[in-house]
């Protein structure tokens, strides 16, 4: 590691900023919009919404960062990140979260959401990528950490705000969260703009040749030669079958909050509550992948995915706070098993050069599953937990009931999926180096794309 550049360590200072401001918004957005004056079933609509955008939006700007590269990526994505965030705290209009929601905030995460990953990949030599992706990983679950903490923090500082106003309105709780959910997507724009520069440690000479066929490429041809590959598809079922279990993190961010809420109180700690997941994650998953690297990817995913889906009837069950956390401290481990060993999956079949287009697809599933999560969140919370009266563990028995779903079907569909075999990424590069070369009917000059 200290061969690597220094865009490697900026990478990893982005990313802390960047997932300070993913997780805390995640973690307010509902609440914030019942803030706001939006109902509970509004709430998780719209909550369902942005990560369907985040999903469409991702196929174009997945190809715009193979085109473009990280440097570029970065500064426009953490722009558009911060200035729709801004847009959240100063204009609480319903037509400026919609336009907030729905445009500007889904085009800056599409953008963020793949870019520092690739730059991992771009600024690290092969025999430390391993190493390397288990820092990176560590350092999403710090930031995921310490937005808990922080959110609470400030919740704590309640009332105190009120007489603090910017842009004629009174700062709250929530609002100021989202101020800093901007400010956090800002810092990385002047980081990359002024420090990050566009290279490729791992690059040889014969591939930086390639960069004029790289001008010539465009989304068609990206899509395309993606849709070719027979390991890409066997990654996107996997994705796909993996869907339900990750919706319980959505329901950690729609769902879980206002539930504590409703149960225990407003003085309740969620933002701490949700800090246990990360924090166990970061010292537990290297520990875990240490033991079962020897086997390979597949059957770690299928338990680890068992052991997440089981997790919410611990709520279900005796819907205390011992049962919350149980909640969290399973579906924890279960994440130390499968969601490191999904990651390995994945860059064994990305080629380079689409790292971009092939990430944002394999992601597709996972921010569009946040539609249907957050229209069942808002329904559930009106009908099973609409006032502290009323708050039942019920919840949780029909989540576990769905995110069951995801290993049940893995463990029936093991022949269907299997680990790609460094043929399967050769046969994929050689399919897009023909598409680009011999198909002059889509190979749009440079200008035009």
């Amino acid at each position: 590691m200290s061969r690597s550049p220094r865009e490697l360590w900026l990478c990893y200072l982005n990313k802390v900023l960047f997932s300070f401001s993913f997780f805390t918004w995640s973690i307010i957005m509902v609440i914030y919009l019942n803030e706001l004056g939006f109902s509970d079933e509004h709430s998780g609509f719209l909550y369902g919404v942005y990560g369907a955008f985040t999903s469409i939006y991702g196929l174009v700007t997945g190809f715009f960062l193979d085109r473009y590269g990280v440097r570029i990526s970065l500064v426009i994505g953490g722009l558009v990140c911060g200035l729709g965030k801004l847009l959240l705290a100063a204009n609480g209009s319903s037509s400026a979260v919609y336009f907030s929601l729905c445009f500007v905030l889904p085009v800056g995460e599409a953008l963020c959401m793949p870019v520092l990953t690739t730059g991992i990949r771009r600024y690290t030599l092969k025999e430390n990528a391993a190493l390397a992706y288990g820092i990176y990983y560590s350092i999403l679950n710090i930031g995921a950490a310490l937005s808990g903490y922080i959110v609470d923090l400030v919740r704590s500082m309640g009332d105190s705000l009120g007489a603090v106003t910017v842009f004629e309105n009174h700062i709250t709780v929530y609002r100021l969260l989202t101020y800093s959910c901007a400010v956090a997507n800002f810092i990385p724009v002047g980081i990359a703009f002024f420090l990050v520069r566009e290279i490729d440690v791992t690059a040889s000479v014969d591939e930086e040749k390639d960069d004029d066929k790289k001008e010539k490429d465009n989304l068609l041809i990206s899509l395309s030669g993606t849709c070719k590959s027979k390991a890409f598809w066997k990654f996107m079922l996997l994705n796909l079958l993996l869907m339900n279990v990750r919706s319980i993190f959505k329901h950690m961010d729609a769902t879980l909050p206002k539930f504590l809420q409703r149960r225990f109180g407003d003085d309740v700690g969620f933002g701490t509550i949700y800090s246990i997941n990360p924090l166990i994650v970061v010292f537990l998953a290297p520990v875990i992948q240490i033991l079962i690297s020897k086997y390979p990817p597949l059957p770690c995913i299928i338990i680890g995915a068992w052991i997440s889906s089981l997790s919410p009837l611990w709520i279900w069950w005796n819907p205390s706070m011992v049962a919350v956390i149980l909640f969290v401290v399973q579906l924890s481990i279960g994440e130390s098993i499968w969601s490191p060993r999904n990651l390995d999956y994945m860059m064994k079949i990305i080629p380079k050069g689409k790292e971009g287009i092939y990430m944002s697809l394999c992601s597709f599933p996972m921010f569009a599953s946040k539609l249907p999560t957050g229209i069942l969140s808002g329904w559930l919370l009106a009908e099973y937990c609409p006032t502290s009266a009323q708050c039942s563990g019920t919840i949780w028995l029909l989540i576990g009931l769905l995110t069951i779903l995801s290993p049940v079907f893995l463990t029936f569909c093991v022949s269907c999926i299997e680990e790609p075999s460094e043929q399967n990424q050769r046969d994929f590069e050689k399919l897009s180096e023909s598409w680009s070369q011999n198909d002059p009917q889509i190979d749009l000059p440079k200008d035009n794309t």
